[in-house]
């Protein structure tokens, strides 16, 4: 998932679907709420920042990560502006 925006762009022709990506999250943000997918997207964050320091993923991965997620939240545009701010409060340092 994390590097979906780059595969997409590198690759046209692979079955990645940034919009899918999309539909997922707005999914989970209709079904679990904004509370829930704030404190799952801050986990996976600070859970890849302390992978990235330990050199056990790769420096770039969150900067793909984000990519990815706000590339995703955009995409098919409902809810894409609750998204964002989701997205933006996941990363937000501390």
């Amino acid at each position: 998932f994390a590097y979906d925006q780059v595969r997409a762009e590198k690759y046209p022709r692979l079955p990645i679907y940034i919009s899918q990506d999309g539909a997922f999250l707005r999914a989970l943000l209709e079904r679990q709420g904004a509370e829930w997918l704030e404190a799952r997207l801050s986990a996976a964050v600070s859970l890849y920042r302390e992978r990235a320091a330990a050199g056990e993923v790769a420096p770039d991965f969150l900067r793909h990560y984000r990519d990815t997620l706000d590339a995703a939240a955009t995409a098919g545009a409902d809810a894409g502006d609750r998204l964002a701010e989701i997205i933006r409060a996941a990363f937000a340092p501390g």
